[in-house]
């Protein structure tokens, strides 16, 4: 059986690595599990072999002379030996788990593959109550969703369990289990990287985005204090030319109060002046009517005069006559 072996590579120092029929080798430290290098590999004839700390399982049991161990025989198979305590450690293990594991050295093999499948139970159960691995939900959805080849290779696990002992089928279920689930991890893992990685080139564009839309705003903001100083000094200029209005409107207020004064004076003065014109027209009706009747003495005067100077003609003619007449009379 030997012949189908091939030891893997000794693990790096807090590794884990899994593999399992259907799930990709993976590594991850982040939990902190030194189980050691864990490897389920298929072979021929339906036949799985698991690598464990330099021991190699086939179908579930341990393979004679597997890292140098001796071979002891066993009460199911002629093949197997005890599993050691070194199957299975933790960082920083408790100092009564150390106890439990020397002693499950000294006892029957059946006993130490339940001391390992009791140790592998509280690992899992702490895993669980530290929220790093989500045991049981693993086991609901497994196989859900999967494709022919998977299920085909779930299959083969079935039927690979339902030949081993109960012990073997616990701790090769375990280690099945908790290794789909840290491929579940990784896939989780991965998508949470895919989500960080897009998330940060969103950033990115927002950060772009918004240093562009920062250096609107500073142009923007510029422009803004442009429009504001034009505003201002406008506003400047229409509060001078809006003060020199006023100053001017003060002025013809005054002005017009001041012509007002002025002609409520000259309203004053033309009804003195009126009143003077109705007394002088008054008095001028008066001079004219006693000029008409000094005009009609004048006339009867003048008809007086005309009379006494046609009589006085008269008289004259008169007297020249009778002289002339008295010279003719007399001559000498």
């Amino acid at each position: 059986m030997s012949e189908f072996i091939q030891k893997p590579s000794e693990p790096a120092n807090n590794i884990v690595a899994w593999g399992f029929p259907g799930c990709d080798a993976l590594s991850d430290d982040s939990l902190r599990i030194k189980f050691g290098d864990f490897e389920v590999q298929p072979m021929d004839n339906d036949k799985v072999i698991v690598y464990l700390d330099g021991l190699v399982f086939v179908d579930g049991v341990l393979v004679e002379g597997s890292s140098g161990l001796p071979s002891v025989p066993s009460n199911n198979n002629n093949h197997s030996i005890p599993l050691p305590s070194t199957t299975t450690t933790l960082e920083d293990q408790p100092t009564d788990q150390e106890q439990q594991l020397q002693e499950s050295q000294q006892s029957s093999p059946t006993e130490e593959l339940r001391a390992t499948v009791a140790l592998c139970n509280q690992t899992i159960a702490d895993l669980v109550d530290k929220k790093l691995l989500k045991f049981e939900k693993a086991q609901r959805g497994i196989f859900k969703k999967r494709s022919v080849s998977h299920h085909r290779e779930r299959d083969d696990v079935i039927r690979v369990l339902n030949r081993l002992s109960e012990e073997s089928r616990q701790v090769v279920k375990i280690h099945h289990d908790m290794a789909c689930q840290l491929k579940i991890k990784q896939r989780d893992q991965t998508i949470l990287k895919k989500a960080v990685t897009s998330f940060g080139k969103e950033i990115k564009s927002n950060s772009a985005a918004r240093r562009v839309m920062k250096d609107d705003l500073g142009s923007k903001t510029v422009q803004c204090r442009e429009l504001e100083n034009q505003l201002k000094e406008t506003n400047s200029r229409w509060n001078d030319r809006l003060a020199a209005k006023e100053q001017e409107c003060q002025r013809h207020k005054k002005k017009e109060m001041n012509m007002t004064h002025l002609l409520r004076e000259n309203s004053q003065t033309l009804d003195i002046v009126t009143s003077e014109l109705n007394n002088a027209k008054t008095k001028m009706t008066s001079l004219l009517e006693d000029n008409q009747q000094l005009k009609i003495e004048m006339t009867s005067l003048q008809i007086t005069a005309d009379k006494t100077e046609y009589d006085l003609q008269n008289s004259l003619r008169f007297k020249i006559n009778y002289k002339l007449k008295s010279l003719s009379l007399n001559p000498g």
